[in-house]
């Protein structure tokens, strides 16, 4: 049966193991599979796409409105013809947005599943490692500092345990935890012996059994709260200021219509649905779907080279990253660590200093000699002792009486001990941890000891110190108190143990690599400043004066900025000076990435621009990153960028497009409607070539992009999108006007042949247009210095081949009132088009080279958009 959380706390272990029909033994995997069959997994309520949600959600758009109420006025106050037309073009734009979401989500899904968390739990007498959604209600698990709790879990065995309880009670320190019952506990706030499902491990280690798991978890939904809700990203604040500053030019451009061609009496009726129609297609209503096409695409392309995505929208934000901010270990080094030596204070072999670190660690040999339990240095240590001591090492682990996990602040664990060998009878405390953390909690250093361990760092050795102190505690009390920071204190330093974790083979490349995609590298590391210098300088990074814990203490903000300009170093920094280095850089303007996979990594994670861990980081990590490394490998974010770069480049190509198109196609008709007696176009007749427009621009994600454009970081700049409308908008009005000239004055399509005159603007107006996407998609000339992709081109000239043939197709007379042309038009089409890509190209010409002069790419604080990006957005908490 599933206990109540609740009711588990009030009792004591051994009644709940009972209850559940369980023991501190575990389960055997054949009865932990009937109880899963039981209760099903542990998960909460799955996400399953439905395709009438996403009908909704598509229907309900602005745009989808307008159109449907522009078909419904068409039918009953215009033409029923009209009408149907108009919302048979509304269900192709509804059935082509339903597919590219539903395909999005379908992809996203796809790619969360590949991502999984587990958990240490005892099956059939051995722990091993499962998947959290087979856990059942009576294992027995394992929960150690940085993970996620996994279920409802009733506390059997804590060493130093507390969790981060605040996404339910709100209180930031964490709840020291305990196994004894509370009897007197109102609510789950009060339940000090167990741990809730969702909520994370901030120090310490416990063993505890499974009460309930999933939805009938007290606060399971808690998991889904951690993520706390994000400030916008940079891709979204632009896209959201973009589409507000277009939807402006839509609704002055639109009342301009509507009330001109109501006053010239053309009819209000009919020049409300033409209104409507302009509105319509001036809206920029392809680029959401545009947008999530592109980063489908991209999510399934970084898939391939094991990058899983969780936040699309981190794939647009990941092309305008500047800086990345990253630890050391396992991505600028192996990540494997070795034991290296164990030496005195001054540098002669000690063995010794192994035997009493081990004590103080939380690792595990078996009679194979196998090392379980523990971090990377431990498993290191454990494999020397193993080597070194053969079964002195199993026993070890016996002696303690008492143990202090490792802590993120102090940087030092301890433990008491019991008669550890001939030289330590009685109870002894000893600590190991952060060299310059221990001697400062040492009565005296022997001299030389410092200098001997200086020269230990410059070789770039990881280097832990041990120090000891006898303890005169009571018969027994070493088993029941706790050990007190007051405690380690006047210690005696015995010596260090050094470990080798090397620089990967290719990280000088991989730096280069992301040095000329104009990225900056710092490091962020726990270690000490003098080894990351020592690194940066093997692998050709200048680090410059490393920043350290003491200098972020004593610095201001500012401070911290202008020394950012001359450091790739941040050593020995705890998680919230990480938090705040990202802080910092973001104020600043920059964009910025922090890849990072432990549990001190998470609040610099949460807090960057795109927050980039590893499967094999711990849970806290994974759930605060926006993507996911299946190899921490820095060539993999190099690739990761350019595919950001990639679609943002092909996004601003559609915006542009639209942008100076729309622009210009209202121009053309506002003056039409003073100029004309009748209206320049049908309602019908701007939907139909939106529509066409549209289905051909979907294939502008795949398009190529030229180098220069790949090897700059990406930013919106909405000046810079006003000034490319305000110049290639008119241009294209130009052709349109030389259009209404020759319709009216060589073909005579005035008020007794309209049909031919919509004919001929018609494709004038869509051939411009479409045309415009091979000027603006790359600053250099158009296939000869740069192609455009296979598809895009054959796409664009389907296009105009379709909206050429339509006029010919019998029906579309009675349908859209489009006619045949004579054959004299074309050879002024292939003219006019002719003249207007010149016309355009010698503007983009112009444009670059006089008009838009953006600001030089400089080392720190200064690319072309990070002064907008300033005063526009600040991070938040």
């Amino acid at each position: 049966m599933q206990l109540r959380i609740i009711q588990a706390c009030r009792e004591a272990p051994e009644k709940v193991l009972a209850s559940l029909g369980t023991s501190e033994e575990g389960l055997t995997d054949k009865k932990a599979a009937l109880l899963l069959k039981r209760y099903g997994p542990n998960e909460l309520a799955e996400h399953k796409i439905n395709i009438w949600r996403i009908i909704f959600d598509q229907a309900k758009d602005p745009i989808m409105i307008l159109l449907f109420v522009t078909g419904v006025l068409s039918f009953f106050l215009q033409s029923v013809s009209g009408g149907i037309v108009i919302c048979v073009i509304l269900a192709l734009s509804l059935a082509i947005g339903t597919f590219n979401e539903w395909r999005s989500q379908r992809t996203a899904d796809s790619l969360k599943k590949r991502i999984s968390h587990s958990a240490s739990c005892l099956r059939d007498g051995v722990y091993s490692e499962i998947n959290v959604e087979k856990l059942v209600p009576g294992d027995i698990v394992r929960m150690y500092d940085g993970e996620v709790v996994p279920a409802d879990v009733r506390l059997l065995k804590v060493e130093d345990f507390s969790c981060d309880e605040s996404a339910l009670t709100g209180e930031s320190r964490p709840a020291k935890k305990s196994v004894a019952p509370d009897p007197d506990a109102l609510s789950v706030v009060d339940c000090r012996s167990c741990a809730l499902m969702g909520t994370i491990v901030r120090e310490g280690s416990a063993t505890g059994v499974v009460v309930a798991t999933g939805s009938q978890a007290e606060l399971g939904s808690i998991a889904c709260q951690l993520a706390s809700n994000r400030a916008p990203t940079d891709f979204q604040i632009g896209i959201k200021k973009y589409s507000n500053f277009l939807m402006i030019v839509a609704f002055i451009g639109t009342l301009l219509i509507l009330i001109i061609n109501g006053l010239l009496n053309k009819g209000w009726i009919s020049s409300a649905l033409f209104a409507f129609s302009v509105a319509i297609g001036i809206t920029p209503e392809l680029l959401p779907v545009l947008v999530s096409t592109s980063l489908t695409a991209g999510s399934r392309m970084l898939a391939k080279k094991k990058v899983l995505v969780k936040q699309l929208m981190c794939i647009e934000d990941l092309g305008g990253v500047d800086v990345l901010v990253t630890d050391k270990t396992g991505t600028i080094t192996n990540g494997h660590i070795s034991f290296n030596s164990a030496l005195g204070p001054l540098g002669a072999d000690f063995k010794g200093a192994m035997l009493l670190s081990a004590i103080c660690s939380d690792f595990e040999v078996d009679n194979e000699g196998n090392v379980t339990g523990g971090n990377d240095l431990d498993i290191a240590l454990g494999e020397a002792m193993a080597e070194e001591f053969g079964e002195k090492a199993k026993d070890i682990g016996e002696k303690v009486e008492s143990f202090a996990a490792f802590n993120h602040i102090t940087q030092v664990e301890a433990a008491v001990a019991k008669d550890v060998d001939s030289s330590h009878p009685g109870s002894w405390l000893f600590v190991k941890g952060a060299p310059e953390k221990v001697l400062d909690l040492c009565k005296s250093v022997p001299e030389g000891a410092e200098e001997f361990l200086t020269s230990l760092f410059k070789k770039g050795l990881y280097v832990i110190a041990v120090a000891e102190k006898k303890v005169d505690w009571e018969e027994g009390e070493e088993e029941e108190r706790e050990i007190e920071r007051e405690d380690e204190e006047e210690m005696t330093l015995v010596g260090y143990l050094t470990f080798l974790d090397q620089p990967k083979p290719d990280v000088s490349e991989s730096i280069k690599n992301l040095r000329a995609l104009g990225i900056e590298v710092k490091i962020a590391t726990g270690d000490n400043a003098l080894v990351a210098q020592t690194v940066c300088e093997k692998i050709g990074l200048p680090s410059g004066p490393a920043l350290t814990n003491e200098d972020f203490e004593a610095m201001s903000d500012e401070e911290i900025w202008t020394a950012m300009s001359t450091t790739a170093v941040f050593a020995r920094v705890t998680p919230e000076q990480k938090q705040r280095v990202v802080s910092i850089l973001r104020q600043h303007g920059r964009t910025v990435a922090f890849l990072g996979d432990g549990v001190n990594d998470a609040l610099a994670l949460h807090k960057a621009d795109v927050g980039i861990s590893v499967d094999t980081a711990v849970d806290v990590a994974k759930d605060a990153a926006g993507i996911i490394l299946l190899d921490k490998d820095l060539n993999v974010m190099a690739d990761g960028v350019k595919t950001g770069r990639r679609i943002f480049t092909n996004t601003i190509k559609y915006v542009n497009m639209c942008t100076s198109s729309n622009f210009g196609g209202m121009f053309s008709t506002v003056g039409g409607s003073f100029i004309l007696p009748f209206l320049p176009m049908t309602g019908a007749q701007v939907l139909l070539q939106n529509l066409i427009y549209d289905v051909a621009q979907m294939v502008i994600p795949g398009d190529r992009i030229d180098k220069d454009q790949e090897a700059k970081p990406t930013h919106w700049d909405i000046k810079f999108i006003y000034r490319f409308m305000v110049l290639f908008g008119p241009i294209s009005s130009i052709f349109d006007y030389t259009t209404f000239a020759l319709m009216i004055f060589f073909f005579h399509a005035w008020t007794n042949n309209v049909p031919e005159f919509h004919s001929g603007w018609f494709i004038e107006s869509f051939c411009s247009q479409t045309l415009i996407v091979f000027i603006i998609r790359t600053r250099r000339l158009p296939f000869w210095k740069s192609r455009p992709s296979r598809l895009l081109t054959w796409c664009t000239l389907g296009a105009i081949a379709l909206a050429i043939a339509i006029p010919y197709i019998p029906v579309c007379d009675g349908w859209f009132g489009l006619v045949p042309l004579p054959a004299i038009y074309f050879p002024w089409l292939v003219a006019e088009m002719a003249a207007y890509i010149l016309l355009c190209e010698l503007a983009k010409w112009w444009f670059y080279k006089k008009l838009w002069h953006p600001a030089p790419t400089v080392p720190i604080g200064g690319y072309p958009a990070a002064k907008i990006r300033r005063k526009r957005r600040s991070p938040q908490a």
